[in-house]
């Protein structure tokens, strides 16, 4: 089994931030002009697959599926945290 992925904070923001960027693409209406979306999301893409995280071509591709992972996993919880009073994570028994 591989050992799980540990990502830089700047490596999840980039991808987060590709993430909303391509659902506000999907989103936008036929007849809203795309092209500043489409431009921030090639810039975006760029950026993830030259991030000096990826030391060797083919590590973008072992990796690329767990990062979009937990980026998605990482905005979910900042969605929990900001849906809560006071933008709070859950107290847990302890």
């Amino acid at each position: 089994m591989r050992p799980p992925f540990r990502f830089p904070d700047d490596l999840l923001a980039l991808q987060e931030a590709w993430l909303h960027t391509y659902t506000d693409l999907a989103q936008a209406p036929v007849t809203s002009g795309t092209t500043a979306l489409r431009r921030r999301l090639i810039t975006l893409s760029g950026r993830l697959h030259t991030h000096p995280y990826w030391t060797t071509p083919t590590d973008w591709r072992a990796g690329g599926v767990e990062l979009r992972r937990a980026a998605r996993g990482h905005a979910r919880e900042e969605g929990a945290h900001r849906s809560r009073p006071g933008g709070q994570p859950p107290r847990t028994a302890g």
